[in-house]
C-alpha cells in the first residue's frame, strides 16, 4: 500500500481502498499519514508542480566511496 500512499490516493478520489502491509513500522507510518490527511496536515505536492530533480551534487544521490571499484 506504499506506506499509505495508495490508500490516500483512493481517498483523494472518493474511491474505496484496502491495504495490506507486513511491516509494523510501515503500518505505523501509513496510519500517521492517513490521520494527517484526514486532519488536513499531510504535505502533498500540488498537481502540476514538477517532481524535484536532484542535480547529483546532493550527498544522498552520490555513490559512497566505499562502493568504488578500487576500494577493497
Amino acid at each position: 500500500m506504499g506506506v499509505g500512499s495508495a490508500l490516500i490516493a483512493a481517498m483523494l478520489h472518493d474511491r474505496q481502498s484496502l491495504g495490506f502491509e507486513i511491516s509494523d513500522e510501515y503500518i505505523e507510518i501509513a496510519n500517521k499519514r492517513i490521520n494527517d490527511y484526514l486532519n488536513n496536515t499531510l504535505k502533498v505536492r500540488p498537481l502540476g508542480k514538477p517532481v524535484y530533480q536532484p542535480t547529483g551534487r546532493e550527498k544522498v544521490s552520490q555513490v559512497p566511496l566505499s562502493w568504488a571499484k578500487d576500494a577493497a
